[in-house]
């Protein structure tokens, strides 16, 4: 049905979006146009006008995707989703302010993406992968009230940790994150956490953060809130600590996992896969989720760290993440990190993430103009 090699070959027939809502929810979609006109490409830039003044102030997920001209088996050929933030903001009072500039957003997705067609998406959100591939590597066009970070205003919040005592390296990441009731902590109390005359809970900046963690904390900063849907892994159960993040991310296209029958994972009758929330992430996985959760998609350039080689798995994702500032890696010269010829970083890709390494990510990618709210 129109492939070529591993593509689809018909044209593109038409692109639309949904505010907040996708069509699985019951949302209703609107049609962008092409920009140069005509749909008659296999790849096709597509823009529209958002008229904001209907809408809240605060943030929003505009869902775009793209529809193949030719029907298959009588279906209409839609394309995997992409999604962008919308910020609302007030302009000197309570009605938000209305914004007709097209903003032009770049796709760069190099995971292939499974569909029935090949579509013009407007980010490089990487969708959900199924079945079969199409190829999504072009500028598309939408259009944003502000650019796609979350806008904060500091307000009075009494949390604390025992443990992120102020001034300490994570504390305003931790503090921005838990204010906002993004992040949680442990009571105090038990080994080793005593409790001070507040009873402050500990936060544990130190510790490893699991998938399953940094599904809830990378949902939670996304601001997605959809009611999750049927059981997508075979140890994800419905009502479990993280079903409803991890579903959400799955749904939406940003996280996966591994195909059953392995060692210790028996396939269950619907032969579900496994997305061991348990295990720790990775710097390299975790870089991938948050770059991608945030929309950035711009091609990478040239190499940053000596540990990450160009065309390797996280490469992109790093790339974006360093390119920005919001992340780093540590000084070659130590113990099994030669220097190479450039003096180049290593960045550790493979190690595992500590809950302070991963707010202050999330932190600077979702909330860079956040400081520590006041704390009264």
């Amino acid at each position: 049905f129109a492939w070529t090699a591993n593509a689809f070959s018909q044209n593109v027939g038409a692109a639309e979006y949904y505010v907040d809502t996708p069509p699985m929810a019951g949302g209703t979609g609107t049609a962008m146009q092409p920009i140069d006109g005509t749909f008659n490409s296999p790849t096709e830039g597509v823009q529209a006008t958002i008229d904001t003044g209907p809408l809240s102030v605060g943030r929003h997920i505009i869902f775009i995707r793209g529809r193949g001209a030719n029907d298959f088996s009588g279906y209409q050929t839609w394309g995997a989703f992409s999604a962008v933030f919308l910020d609302v903001t007030s302009n000197g009072g309570s009605t938000p302010t209305p914004t007709d500039t097209p903003t032009q957003v770049a796709t760069n997705t190099e995971t292939a993406v499974p569909t029935n067609t090949a579509v013009a998406t407007a980010t490089g959100t990487p969708p959900t992968a199924t079945d079969t591939a199409v190829v999504t590597n072009t500028p598309t066009e939408t259009v944003t009230g502000t650019p796609p970070t979350a806008t904060e205003t500091a307000t009075a919040c009494t949390l604390s940790f025992e443990d992120v005592p102020v001034g300490s390296t994570f504390y305003p990441y931790i503090q921005c994150l838990a204010c906002r009731g993004i992040i949680n902590g442990y009571p105090c109390g038990g080994t080793g956490e005593p409790c001070n005359p507040t009873n402050d809970p500990y936060f544990r900046p130190g510790n490893n953060v699991t998938r399953g963690q940094f599904a809830k904390i990378a949902s939670n900063s996304a601001g997605f809130n959809e009611p999750p849907g049927a059981q997508q892994y075979e140890d994800v159960l419905p009502g479990s600590s993280f079903y409803a993040y991890i579903w959400r991310l799955t749904n939406l296209g940003f996280v996966n996992g591994y195909l059953c029958g392995g060692v210790g994972e028996p396939c269950g009758p619907n032969n579900l896969p496994y997305f061991r929330p348990n295990v720790n992430v990775t710097r390299g996985q975790l870089s991938k989720i948050d770059a991608s959760l945030a929309g950035f998609a711009e091609p990478p350039g040239a190499q940053q760290y000596e540990d990450v080689l160009p065309g390797s798995t996280f490469y992109a994702y790093i790339w974006r993440l360093s390119n920005r500032g919001i992340i780093n890696g540590y000084p070659c010269g130590g113990l099994g990190e030669p220097c190479g010829p450039g003096s180049l970083p290593y960045f550790r890709p493979g190690a595992n993430a500590t809950r302070g390494q991963a707010s202050k990510i999330v932190a600077n990618t979702f909330f860079p103009t956040c400081s520590a709210p006041v704390k009264k």
